[in-house]
C-alpha cells in the first residue's frame, strides 16, 4: 500500500531506509457484487484521490483485488476526498497509465473521507468485462452523490440509483446501420474507447450501447469527450448477464433472400470487420455527433454444433460451451463471445457463425473442462467433445515482516486464485481461502497459463506467486496436471517509488515519459511487473507500486520521442539511466533534473 514517501534518492553504492508511518486512522472496506446479488470475486477496485495537491502521494491511484466472497479493504493514510472505481484486472495491464486512470475516474463513486474511522461502501457492478460499470452502491455513513432513480441495491446503507451512473458528459454519437443500403434493424451498437498502449492502437470497451430502432437508426447518448470507435455486433453474440444468461442481441435481417451459409458479421465504423479498419470518432464536450454511419458486411458463415462427453458419464447440468474469437483483439472484451447451455444430452449449438477461427470452451466444474480450436468456413461443423478431468494446485502462504507490520499475517484472511494468463469470455478463476497452517487448494483448474495471486483482508499485499521456481506475477506458467508446488509470499508493505521531474530551473517538467526498468535484463518480459513507461502527470511526477525487490535503472523519456519502448529501445536508455536499489517493502522517493 501506498504511504508517504520521506527519503531522496541517494546513489546507487548507499543504502536508502524508510521510516516507519503510523497505522492509518482511516480504512475504506466493502464488497463487490453482480446485479443479482452473487459476489465478485477478483475485480480491481480503485481508490483515487480528489485532493491532493502535487506533494502528497495520495494522489497516486492504489487497488485492491476483491476475494472470493467479493470483500475488499483500503487503509487511507490521509483525510481528504477521494473517489472509488472497479475494472477488470486484464483492463490495467498498463498501469499507472494516465488514459486508464482517467477513465476509471470518469465512471467513478465520490467518497468523502475528511472524517476518522472506517467506511463502508457495497458496490453493485455490471457483468461486462473492463473498467466496471457502478450500477448501484450504499455507503454506512453516508450517501454517495449520484442521481437518484429505482432502487435495488444491496442491504444495508442508504441505495442509490440502479441505472448506471453515467458520468455527466452531454456528448453523444448516432448514426445509422444499413447493410446493401437497407435498415438493420434490432441490431446492438456498442462503443469501444480509443486509445493508445505502449505507442500502439487499443480499443477498450465501454458500457455505452444502443439498439437499432425501426429506420436502422441508433444514439449512444451521456459521452464525455474523447475518441470512439462504433461497432454493431453479430446476431447471437454479447456478454453474459448476471444472471449467466447471454444478453439478447436481435437477429438483423434486412434482406431475406441471402443464402443459407451467410450471415451480418460484427462490423466496425464505417464498414470493416476487422479492428485495424476501424474509424475512431472524436467528440468534443456536448458535442452532438451524427452520421456515425455502419454498413455491415454479408460473410460467409456456418452452424457449429456439437455434443460433450464425460468421463464419468455426465456432464454438470447448466453448463456452458462457449464460442469467442482466436484473435483478442476481435473479442473486444467478451462482446463477440457466442454462448450455448448443454442440453441434457450434452448438445449445443451456434448456428450462423461468420467464418474465421475460434476458440470453443467448455468448462463443466467437477464434471471436467475441454477446449479445441475451430475453424469455421463454408461447411456445417459437428464436433464430439470429451471432457478431460480437471487439475489440482496447492501450495501454502509465506509471510515477511519489513517493519509495518507488529504481528505476522493470519493465513485464513488470504485468498488465493489462479488467474488466467489470457482473459476472456469462459474463462475458469480457481479460488481457494487458506488454512490456518497456510496452506492453500485449488480445484477444478483447466489446463492453461496461469498467474498465482492472492490478497489479504488483513493488509498484506502480495510479492510474489511461484509454480516451481516460476514467479507467475511475472511470466505465466503452465498447468497441465495436478500442481503440488504453488508458493505465495505476502509482505506487511507494498513497494512504491516516486519519482519527481523538473528541469534545470526546479520547475516540473510535465510532458513526456518516465521508463522504470530492472537491471536485470531477464526480467525484460512482456507484462512483467518489473518494466514500467509511465507519462508524467501535471505535477511533474510519476509513482510505480508493486515493484519487486531489486536493482533498477530510471530513465526520462523526453516528449517529443513517441516510439513504443521495447527491449532494444530499453538497452538504449541503460547508459543515461540512473540506478537505484529496490528492498522488499521499501517506499522511495527519487527526484530527476534534466538539464
Amino acid at each position: 500500500m501506498l504511504l508517504a514517501f520521506v527519503l531522496a534518492f541517494l546513489p546507487a553504492t548507499a543504502r536508502t531506509s524508510v521510516q516507519n508511518v503510523p497505522a492509518p486512522p482511516r480504512t475504506v472496506s466493502g464488497t463487490v457484487t453482480a446485479p443479482g446479488g452473487s459476489p465478485l470475486a477478483g475485480i480491481t477496485v480503485v481508490l483515487l484521490s480528489d485532493t491532493a495537491g502535487s506533494g502528497d502521494v495520495t494522489a497516486d491511484p492504489r487497488r485492491t483485488t476483491t476475494s472470493a466472497s467479493g470483500s475488499f479493504r483500503f487503509d487511507v493514510v490521509a483525510s481528504g476526498r477521494y473517489r472509488v472505481a472497479t475494472a477488470d484486472a486484464a483492463e490495467l495491464t498498463e498501469w499507472p497509465d494516465a488514459d486508464v486512470i482517467g477513465r476509471l475516474r470518469a465512471g467513478s463513486l465520490p467518497v468523502d473521507l475528511t472524517e476518522a474511522g472506517t467506511i463502508r461502501i457495497d458496490l453493485v457492478v455490471a457483468p461486462e468485462p473492463g473498467i466496471r460499470r457502478i450500477v448501484d452502491a450504499a455507503m454506512s455513513r453516508q450517501r454517495i452523490e449520484q442521481v437518484g432513480g429505482p432502487r435495488r441495491g444491496p442491504p444495508g446503507g442508504r441505495s442509490l440509483s440502479s441505472a448506471p451512473p453515467r458520468p455527466s458528459g452531454t456528448a453523444s454519437i448516432s448514426g445509422m446501420v444499413t447493410a446493401e443500403g437497407a435498415p438493420v434493424v434490432g441490431a446492438t451498437v456498442a462503443l469501444m474507447l480509443e486509445r493508445t498502449v505502449s505507442g500502439r492502437r487499443a480499443l477498450a470497451p465501454t458500457a455505452s450501447r444502443a439498439t437499432t430502432g425501426s429506420d436502422g437508426g441508433y444514439t449512444l447518448p451521456n459521452l464525455l469527450a474523447g475518441r470512439y470507435v462504433a461497432v454493431v455486433l453479430a446476431s447471437g453474440t454479447g456478454p453474459m448477464s448476471a444472471s449467466g444468461i447471454p444478453d439478447e442481441i436481435a437477429s438483423p435481417q434486412p434482406r431475406t433472400e441471402r443464402q443459407p451459409h451467410e450471415a451480418l458479421a460484427t462490423t466496425f465504423h464505417p464498414g470493416s470487420v476487422h479492428p485495424e479498419g476501424a474509424a475512431g470518432v472524436t467528440v468534443a464536450a456536448d458535442e452532438q455527433r451524427r452520421n456515425v454511419d455502419i454498413d455491415m458486411l454479408w460473410v460467409t458463415a456456418a452452424p457449429v454444433s456439437g455434443t460433450v462427453s464425460a468421463q464419468s458419464g455426465t456432464v454438470r447440468p447448466g453448463a456452458r460451451a462457449v464460442l469467442v474469437p482466436a484473435v483478442q483483439a476481435a473479442q473486444l472484451g467478451g462482446h463477440t463471445a457466442r454462448w450455448a447451455t448443454l442440453t441434457p444430452a450434452g448438445r449445443f449449438e451456434f448456428g450462423h457463425v461468420p467464418s474465421g477461427p475460434y476458440q470453443l470452451t467448455v468448462n463443466a466444474g467437477s464434471s471436467g473442462w475441454v477446449r479445441r480450436d475451430v475453424m469455421v468456413g463454408l461447411d456445417a461443423i459437428q464436433l464430439e467433445l470429451e471432457l478431460q478431468r480437471p487439475f489440482i494446485v496447492s501450495g501454502r502462504i509465506e509471510f515477511r515482516m519489513t517493519g509495518r507490520a507488529e504481528s505476522p499475517g493470519n493465513p485464513a484472511e488470504v485468498t488465493v486464485r489462479l488467474m488466467p494468463e489470457r482473459l476472456q469470455a469462459g474463462s475458469v478463476v480457481a479460488t481457494a481461502t487458506a488454512g490456518a497452517d497456510g496452506s492453500f487448494t485449488l480445484r477444478g483448474v483447466p489446463g492453461g497459463r496461469y498467474r498465482l495471486q492472492a490478497t489479504s483482508s488483513g493488509g498484506w499485499v502480495q510479492s510474489a506467486g511461484f509454480l516451481d521456481d516460476t514467479d507467475t506475477l511475472d511470466v505465466a506458467s503452465a498447468v497441465t496436471g495436478d500442481r503440488d508446488e504453488g508458493r505465495v509470499v505476502m509482505v506487511d508493505q507494498e513497494t512504491a517509488v516516486l519519482a519527481v521531474v523538473t528541469d534545470a530551473e526546479g520547475r516540473p517538467v510535465t510532458e513526456g515519459r518516465v521508463a522504470i526498468f530492472s537491471a536485470d535484463r531477464r526480467r525484460w518480459v512482456s507484462g512483467s511487473r518489473s518494466v514500467r513507461v509511465i507519462r508524467l502527470s501535471p505535477t511533474g511526477t510519476v509513482s510505480a507500486t508493486g515493484l519487486p525487490a531489486g536493482p533498477y535503472l530510471i530513465a526520462v523519456v523526453p516528449s517529443d520521442d513517441q516510439a513504443p519502448v521495447n527491449n532494444r529501445r530499453l538497452e538504449s536508455f541503460e547508459e543515461r539511466a540512473t540506478p537505484f536499489l529496490l528492498a522488499e517493502g521499501e517506499q522511495k522517493r527519487i527526484p530527476l533534473r534534466i538539464q
